[in-house]
């Protein structure tokens, strides 16, 4: 039998009640910098067309050609930090679900549409042609799609890439916060163990079948990753019992370092899914949490990488179409073609910083102004160690 409780660290210990967790914000800039690297990969060498790198380009871009590592991660987290406050509270929303749904979608929905609009714009005007390369999964769009992407069901119905192919991760995002009440429930009415292993078995199992078997909807297929969001709840609250578990009437702290860098070589290796990856990620949360990795956890509060982090979220939105437009105004009249190993490392040079800096200015101008007051001080206490609570078992 396992619990996610500690032996006498139930209680915080002086110091440690309220710690700073700014290397959550690191490992945000890392998720949102992945899947950017990853789509200037497919802009250069997209699937689509079969085009791929070789020789030394191959190795050097082996981890960019790696999809939804970013998007996992980022879920992840999104579990971890939501957990926080329903942590405090006994695992349960005290002003109901409701409520709960309706701070998720004044914090996501505004920035979202906003950019579903200049993409949109974009996608109909100067990127509305196919020019061989990844973006052409993303135009033309129809009406079906813009309605779809409008209420978050574009994983569900019409093209999930359409109009900005980076957006296919809000609708999941969305679909876990949807779940997040249904999640709580069943930690309070069968235990966090029982939680956890069902929600990470049953969202594999229908991620693995429906991807055989080249289901049309997206959700199906990416359905793993909500067992990721069940993952970061988890670590949460394994990290604040010290990285301490029951095992059959026995008490333990595992070596969540070794076992963060395991999955990833299980995963790395045999990549069926990202269920090993997720495991890790988690794993590795925990490590960073308990402090078993204080030369990583110093790296990821870097400043420049916390502050990415802040507009991780931004930098998520407006990516895509302006790394699409580097290439097609800029690098391409210049002979960089895709397939080229010169195209992707200007690319990389052109189109990062110039994303970085359209996501900050797009942090200021919308996504903060969907930040209330209320949502700036929870931000904030989002890198605080949450007040502990009493032990939750699993039966």
């Amino acid at each position: 039998m396992v619990t996610v409780t500690g032996p006498a660290r139930d209680t915080p210990r002086p110091g440690r009640a309220r710690r700073r967790e700014p290397y959550l914000d690191g490992l945000r800039a890392l998720a949102a910098l992945h899947v950017m690297f990853h789509h200037i990969y497919v802009e250069v060498y997209p699937e689509e067309y079969g085009i791929r790198p070789h020789g030394l380009t191959a190795i050097v871009s082996r981890e960019m050609a790696v999809s939804g590592a970013g998007v996992a991660l980022f879920i992840v987290l999104s579990g971890y930090s939501l957990a926080l406050g329903a942590r405090r509270d006994h695992w349960t929303l005290p002003d109901g679900a409701w409520a709960f749904y309706r701070r998720r979608g004044r914090r996501l929905l505004p920035p979202y549409w906003t950019a579903l609009a200049l993409s949109a714009v974009l996608a109909a005007t100067v990127l509305s042609a196919k020019t061989g390369t990844h973006w052409d999964v993303s135009v033309p769009f129809s009406a079906t799609d813009v309605v779809s992407h409008v209420f978050l069901v574009h994983d569900v119905i019409g093209s999930s890439s359409a109009i900005n192919h980076a957006l296919w991760s809000i609708a999941i995002t969305w679909q876990a916060y949807l779940l997040f009440p249904l999640l709580l429930w069943a930690i309070r009415r069968h235990g966090m163990r029982r939680m956890v292993v069902v929600t990470v078995v049953v969202t594999a199992l229908i991620g693995n079948v429906a991807g055989a078997q080249h289901s049309p909807v997206l959700l199906l297929r990416s359905f793993q990753l909500i067992g990721g969001f069940a993952v970061g709840i988890a670590a949460l609250e394994i990290t604040r019992r010290d990285g301490y578990i029951h095992w059959r009437g026995s008490v333990a702290r595992p070596p969540w370092a070794a076992i963060s860098i395991g999955l990833l070589c299980l995963w790395a290796v045999a990549s069926l899914n990202h269920v090993p990856f997720i495991l890790s990620m988690g794993a590795l949360i925990i490590a960073l949490g308990t402090g078993s990795l204080t030369w990583l956890a110093a790296v990821l509060r870097w400043r420049p990488l916390v502050w990415l982090g802040l507009i991780s979220y931004s930098l998520w939105l407006v990516h895509a179409p302006l790394v699409h437009l580097v290439w097609l105004k800029l690098l391409h009249p210049l002979g960089l073609d895709v397939g080229e190993p010169a195209t992707l490392f200007a690319l990389l040079g052109v189109a990062v910083p110039l994303s970085i800096v359209t996501a900050w200015g797009f942090y200021h101008l919308v996504e903060q102004r969907s930040l209330t007051p209320v949502s700036l001080l929870r931000r904030r206490r989002e890198l605080d160690a949450a007040p502990e609570t009493p032990r939750v078992h699993a039966d």
